[in-house]
């Protein structure tokens, strides 16, 4: 079973492959059974708003060598 969604769900990744069938990302979760298939354009949005939030964080708590930080 399958899902599609522009948003991931609170749980973790476990996976990521890019069928060369159909050109679709998908994505398993920890916790969860089913996958989420996304098309190339929704994960790279996806991936594009992770990496703007990591920079917003990297700028109020630069990352260091030191555990405590996350």
């Amino acid at each position: 079973m399958a899902t599609t969604s522009s948003h991931l769900p609170l749980n973790p990744i476990k996976g990521v492959y890019t069928c060369p069938d159909c050109n679709k990302v998908h994505v398993t979760f920890w916790g969860e059974e089913a996958k989420r298939i996304y098309s190339q354009h929704e994960w790279e949005y996806i991936v594009s708003q992770g990496v703007k939030a990591l920079k917003k964080i990297t700028e109020i708590m630069p990352i260091s060598d030191d555990p405590k930080v996350f």
